[in-house]
């Protein structure tokens, strides 16, 4: 009887599917994170659910770029300009509530004499953001009428590529790869040039740093909580170096507009800038302590599928 020889192996057929699926949920949640929060703007407007709307907006676009592989490049760059449109709009009101908190925040600690002219900066800001919030809304209704909510979640669901598991771990390396060295380059650069445009530049890397950090972690399934959390606390040191900064960007440029109006308030403003100097210079210095310490964040990340 002569045997039957064992068949030959099949080849591995290339995984289509776990990843994929793994990135439209993260991505969706992240669209219903920006627009059902959005929705309920008319009931909801405090200043810390538009923070949240706006860090969601960030992740989202972080999120479509470091995935971008699935989709068509046309469209994604039609939606990607929508959404910055919106994350900066919701960065202007942004500004207008962290200098009103900042102004409230200290006031146990700042002159009497500077009473008045604290009033006066809280109500213009509060003007200010009822403008800013009338322009959100008119962008609001211009994004809902173009359905930008709606081709996002069609550009997710549809994924004009599609990629096996091992060309999604490979162009996800490659871009959370880029964005370390971006953010390593841009550290290099603040520390040889110390300018305020090389602060900013550092920022948003980490921030981006960040988001894509988040991203791989939710997709990939392996635990980068140490790495996140140091970028995190590095973008707390310099986003409350920022902030401050920002504040007093403001109170400078109020100073020279009620310059010509009344002197005991331009001494009043003078006097809440000096205190903010001295303020931003405490944050800088905790900001220049937590660089000269070793940071898990240089460090390299491998991605692979769980």
């Amino acid at each position: 009887m002569v045997a039957t020889p064992n068949p030959l192996p099949t080849p591995a057929r290339p995984r289509f599917g776990v990843l994929q699926a793994r990135v439209e949920d993260y991505l969706l949640e992240k669209l219903r994170l920006v627009f059902d929060t959005m929705r309920l703007l008319g009931t909801n407007r405090d200043a810390e659910s538009l923070h949240r709307v706006r860090v969601a907006s960030r992740r989202l676009r972080v999120g479509l770029r470091f995935f971008s592989g699935f989709f068509a490049t046309r469209e994604l760059q039609q939606v990607q300009r929508d959404l910055g449109r919106l994350t900066r709009v919701l960065g202007e009101v942004r500004t207008v509530d962290v200098n009103a908190r900042l102004l409230r925040g200290a006031t146990n600690r700042l002159p009497p004499s500077t009473l008045r002219a604290r009033a006066m900066l809280e109500q213009n800001l509060l003007v200010d953001r009822v403008t800013r919030m009338v322009e959100l809304r008119d962008l609001l209704r211009m994004l809902e009428t173009g359905k930008l909510s709606q081709r996002i979640e069609a550009l997710i669901k549809r994924r004009d590529h599609q990629l096996d598991n091992r060309r999604v771990q490979k162009d996800a390396s490659r871009q959370l790869n880029e964005l370390r060295r971006v953010l390593r380059r841009r550290y290099k650069q603040y520390l040889k040039k110390q300018g305020r445009n090389a602060f900013h530049k550092f920022r948003i890397a980490a921030k981006h740093y960040r988001y894509a950090l988040e991203a791989g972690q939710a997709v990939f399934r392996i635990s980068m909580d140490e790495r996140i959390r140091a970028v995190e606390n590095l973008q707390d040191f310099m986003g409350n170096s920022h902030d401050i900064e920002s504040l007093i960007d403001h109170l400078q440029d109020t100073e020279q507009r009620w310059s010509q109006v009344n002197n005991e308030l331009v001494k009043a403003i003078g006097k809440l800038i000096r205190f903010y100097k001295v303020e931003h210079n405490r944050q800088f210095v905790l900001f220049e302590e937590f660089l000269d310490e070793k940071q898990p964040w240089s460090k390299k990340v491998t991605l692979r599928a769980a």
